[in-house]
Formats: C-alpha cells, structure tokens, sequence
C-alpha cells in the first residue's frame, strides 16, 4: 500500500518553498527600488543581498503555520445537461471563429462576454463555503516522486535547451552597466556612448532583477551573462512547477499532479506568436517577465484565495509580497500585478460569499506596485515606450496567441474549458476571471484608457493578469478526474512528450531554439564576432555595428558603449535625447544595417565622428554600401583590422591622437 503525506502538511512545505524565495525578490525589490532614489551605487549590492536573504529566511518560517480554517471551492450541485455543458463551449468557439475568420473584436468580445455572464449567474453550486483544512486529501509519496520528477525535467529544458532573445541587450546591459559605472545604478544609460543620457526608459529604475545578477557577479566572479543564462533559469524552472503545483493544490487537490503536468504540457505547446505564455516561460526565464508571468501571476492567485479564505496577516503579506516581487521582476509588474489581484478578488466577490472588507483589505496588498508607479509618475513623467498609437484589441490578441490555428485552438480551449467542467466553484470562478478581464481592461469601451494611462500602448501585456496555463491544465485535469490512474498517467506523460517533441514545442528550431547543453542562450555566430569586436576594441571607443551584433556587444564586459543597439530602443530615447543626435544615430544605424534608404551615408559617418567621436565601424561585407563605407573610413582615419571575422564582416578602428 502506498505510503501517504497528510495533506495540509505537504500543502505547508509547497508554501514554504515559494515564500522563501518570493519573500527574498521581495525585499531585494524594496531595497533596490528605495536605494535607486537615494542614489545607491554598484558598491551596496552586497550587503543588501545578504539583507534580503534574511527576509527570505523570515518569509519561509512565517508560512509555515497554517491560519486557515477552511479552503475556497468545494462545494457542488447536481449534474448539468448535455446542453448546459456543451452550448457553452460552442458559444466560446462562435466567437473566437469571428475573432479569427471574422475579424471582428467586438462580435468576439460580445459573445464570448455574454457565454461568461451565464457561466457566472448560473447558480450551479453554493456559496464558496469551503471545507475544514484538516479534510484536505492527503498525498501519495508516488505524487511526491512524479513533482520532483517534474521539477527534474523542467530544470533540464532549460539548461539544455537554448532559445535567443534580443531583449537580453537591454537587460544585461543594465547589469553589466552596475558592475562598470561607479555611479549611482539605473539612472544613466549604459548602452550608447553619451554618458549625460539619462537610461532610455524610466521605468526600468525599479526593476530589481538586473542589480540581483550584477550583484552575483560580483560575488562570484562569474560574468553577468553566465549568471543570467545558466544560473538563474533552471532555479525558476524549479519553482515555476512548485507554483503551479501549489495553486493546483488549492483548486484541484484530488489531481494536483496531474494538473501540474497538463499545466507545463500547456507551456511547452504554445509557441503560437513570440509574446505567448509559452515563450515566456522556459525558454526565457533569464529576463524577469518570464518568472513574473509563469511564477509570480499563478502565486497572486494561490496567496488571494489563501487570503479570502482566511482573512490572515500571513496571507495578506505574503500576496502583497508577491506583488512587490513582480515589479522587481519587470516594470510591467506596476500595473500588471494591481490587475491580477482585482481580477482574482473581483471574482471571488462574484462567486460568493460577498466579503467587501476582504476586498479592500485585498486591494491595499497593491500597495508597493502603486507607490512604484506613482514614484516613477513623479519623478520622470513615464510615457509610452515603443509604440505611439493604441494598438486595437483585435491584433493585441492575437500577439499573444498568434495569427495561427494553433492560436485558435489555444484561445478556445483557454475560454472554454470552465465550461466543461461540473458544477462547483472551479467551474464559476474561471469563468469569473475571464469575465472580470473582458469587462474591464478588454472592453471595447475602456481599451484606449488603458492603452493611455495604465500600459503605454501595450495592452497585450494584460493578458499575463490571467494564468491561462494553469488554469486550463487545472480544468482539463478536472475533466479527466474521473479517469483511471493508468489513463492520468498516460495523458500526462503523452502531453509532455508531445511537449518536448512536436514542432509546435517552444523548444522546436522553427521556434528559434536550438539544442546547446549548458550553453548560452545566444546566436553562436553573432555572438562570436561580437567577442571579437569587443577585444579589439576598449571602453574607450565608441562603437557602430548592426543590430545582431551589437546586441551581444551591449552585454560584453567590461562595458562597450556604442551608436545604436537596436532599432527599436532608438525609439525609446525620443523624449531624453535631441532629435538632431537622434536622427543621426538612426542614420547611422541605418548604414551599417545595410538599409537601402539612407541618402547620403559618407556624410553620414563624417557627422557621426564630429558628434559622437566613433571610433569603431563594423559592418557586413554583403551590405550594399561596403565600398563606400570602406573609402570613407579610410578618409576619416580608420584602419582595417585582421580578425577571424573577415571576409564575412569588415572591421575599421579610429585611434585619436
């Protein structure tokens, strides 16, 4: 006979080891986010790491007591009829056909909001009563072997598998930039060689997970990217399973596991658009918002629907904790996190029982995401970062889920499975997310205000307010309850092997990943010309390389300052820098990028010298103005250099005198 763990405690270890962890990001947050106003420098990492470790250590023991007396979402009514179970379903997939066939946003908002609005009002079960804890069901040490399992495998991907990301330019560089300027951390750009520039987005002064990897590797030794690419992703991949698998717990502890597994198979299979929830998990955990979306997001929920049912301090600080965490994480956290948490509250106000004290007592736990927010308001006049215009909700969703079938079917099954479930309060409460989140921020009525108050034209990031993942695998385990163990088992396994393999997986090479076993997540030839830039070149030069280069430049060290590192970060300096040296780095960004629309490119790289002091020009030996390039380098002083990087790419120094 299988031996088995009482179940509150195993539920108590699974807290423990997120509130470690989450209580640590929490306090290095506040930290980093105070001492960046108060002009904290490179030289206080240190002590503020072991700062936070201790909050951590406090934050473990302070969630090891239970304070509940009852566990949201147990009761149930009687059986539903076929149509009740299905008409839902097939109203979900009419209106995601007139989102993708149709192209109609609002037919899709006003069919899918209307299914919701039944899905809610249908009194299908009792009030969320809950049941004792002490009636929580215990846990069998298989399902304590199959989570490590779990866990195993996760951490595996992502050491084995490598997946690119261009965005590694900014997020690296501002760790890189820490550990080389000996002034005051996040205030000053790092990337471009003005160093009166002020850093090229306000907001990134409260991300705290750039002064976390500048501060192990200072500790270390090892580089910043090392840090980032093959330290911190396997630790998340950890606790990404141990998060699911303590929200799944709370929603669905007969088959947890199995919600746990559905859950990463979800992840792994959605690869639909470069956005998705997929490619912010696994593949990219060495920037902050794939922890906020896959780890902290599924953690607001759990700690909100400990809270409701407890009405604890405990509780409390632990979701107000976990929110001050995702601003660290990625300034998106300001207002990503607030929203989370009203979507949760909001629809458990609507599931019943209605506890308005608890609603706004839940509501002040958005205390240090506000007071970001409201922080950076005041001191730097936040603005839109890449896009000047609203983008309309029809495309905005599709960013996150692609223009594809694949999207398609995941969008329906996210918005449809609540509706196959039984009755009872897993069934009313998805369906009350939803709801909530297409009545506030997705409503047609309200998009451009939060288009132009709250994201900056980035709407699309509100979907993240939403686990999706987990709640599907949570629902789609729901269904499958009533199963076999051998059939639980072989839906899992077979979903995580289809995971891993089919050409759909995130990890697929038509995803831009690739098979590198403790390597760096990085394009390998890119990367490599760019190591041979930076040691011909010091920090004294100012360098002008393309794009695909010069991202893997900007996360050099120690620190190469240059021209331009991408095209779409040039945007961001519209309202920091003159547009004359604005308009002047996109000319010269233009040239070495070989863009065919630049009219005069000599006179160009002349102006570029004068303004700027370049002193470093690459460029492709296939890019339409070599010749002129070359000649013109040559004139101005510039020397070709022999490096293993020719005849593919050419590279011309300036020493001044």
């Amino acid at each position: 006979m299988q031996r088995r763990i009482e179940g509150t405690r195993f539920d108590r270890v699974l807290v423990r080891a997120i509130a470690g962890p989450v209580g640590f990001f929490a306090v290095w947050t506040v930290i980093c986010n105070v001492g960046v106003q108060a002009g904290m420098t490179a030289a206080h990492l240190t002590p503020s790491l072991a700062v936070a470790l201790l909050g951590g250590v406090l934050f473990a023991r302070m969630a090891t007591d239970a304070v509940e007396t009852e566990a949201v979402g147990t009761a149930r009514a009687a059986a539903m009829s076929v149509l009740q179970r299905y008409g839902a379903a097939a109203a979900m997939f009419v209106a995601v056909a007139a989102l993708y066939g149709g192209k109609s946003y609002p037919a899709f908002w006003l069919i899918a909001t209307v299914t919701l609005v039944y899905g809610v009002l249908r009194r299908d079960s009792a009030p969320v009563l809950g049941r004792p804890v002490s009636s929580v069901p215990p846990v069998l040490r298989r399902d304590v072997l199959g989570l490590m399992i779990l866990i195993g495998g996760a951490m595996a991907v992502t050491l084995l598998i490598q997946r690119p990301d261009q965005d590694d330019a900014n997020f690296l560089n501002l760790a890189v930039g820490m550990l080389d300027d000996p002034r005051p951390i996040l205030q000053w750009d790092t990337m471009i060689g003005d160093p009166t520039q002020p850093i090229h987005l306000p907001t990134y002064r409260v991300e705290a997970l750039p002064a976390l990897f500048a501060a192990l590797s200072g500790l270390t030794g090892w580089p910043v990217i090392t840090v980032a690419h093959l330290i911190w992703p396997p630790l998340m991949a950890a606790l990404s399973v141990v998060a699911i698998a303590a929200l799944a717990r709370r929603l669905l502890p007969g088959h947890w596991l199995l919600a746990v597994a559905l859950t990463l198979a979800f992840l792994l299979l959605n690869s639909g658009a470069n956005a998705s929830y997929g490619n912010f998990s696994f593949v990219r955990f060495q920037q902050g918002k794939g922890a906020a979306f896959t780890i902290l997001v599924p953690l607001i929920y759990l700690f909100a629907l400990r809270f409701w049912s407890s009405g604890g301090l405990r509780d409390w600080t632990l979701l107000a904790a976990t929110q001050a965490a995702m601003v660290g994480m990625t300034a998106n956290g300001i207002y990503l996190a607030p929203v989370a948490a009203i979507l949760v509250f909001s629809a458990l106000m609507m599931t019943g029982p209605v506890r308005t004290a608890r609603y706004v007592l839940g509501g002040l736990t958005s205390l240090w995401p506000v007071l970001m927010g409201g922080v950076v308001l005041a001191t730097t006049g936040a603005y839109a970062s890449e896009y000047t215009d609203a983008i309309p909700p029809l495309r905005e969703t599709l960013r996150i889920f692609g223009a594809n079938v694949p999207g398609l079917v995941t969008l329906w099954i996210g918005l449809a499975v609540w509706s196959l479930l039984p009755p009872g309060f897993l069934r009313r409460f998805s369906a009350a997310v939803l709801l909530v989140f297409l009545v506030l921020p997705f409503n047609p009525l309200t998009f451009g205000a939060f288009a132009d108050h709250v994201t900056g034209n980035l709407n699309y990031r509100l979907f993240y307010t939403i686990p999706i993942p987990a709640l599907t695998g949570i629902g789609l385990a729901a269904l499958a309850g009533g199963l076999s163990l051998r059939n639980r088992a072989t839906i899992a396994g077979v979903t995580l092997v289809a995971g891993l393999l089919l050409p759909l997986s995130i990890l697929a090479p038509r995803n831009g990943s690739h098979i590198d076993p403790f390597g760096l997540k990085i394009v390998q030839g890119d990367y490599r010309i760019a190591r041979e830039v930076a040691a011909a070149t010091t920090s004294a030069d100012i360098v002008l390389a393309p794009e695909s280069v010069a991202i893997w430049i900007a996360t050099m060290e120690p620190l190469h300052r240059q021209i331009a590192v991408r095209e779409l970060y040039l945007v961001h300096y519209r309202h920091t820098m003159v547009p004359g040296a604005l308009a002047l780095r996109q000319a010269l960004f233009d040239v070495v990028n070989g863009k065919s629309d630049v009219p005069d490119a000599e006179g160009t790289l002349r102006r570029g010298v004068e303004a700027f002091g370049l002193s470093a020009i690459l460029f492709a030996a296939d890019n339409p103005r070599t010749a002129i390039i070359s000649r013109t380098a040559r004139a101005l002083g510039f020397t070709l250099v022999e490096t293993g990087i020719n005849p593919v790419y050419f590279l011309y120094l300036r020493k001044s005198d």
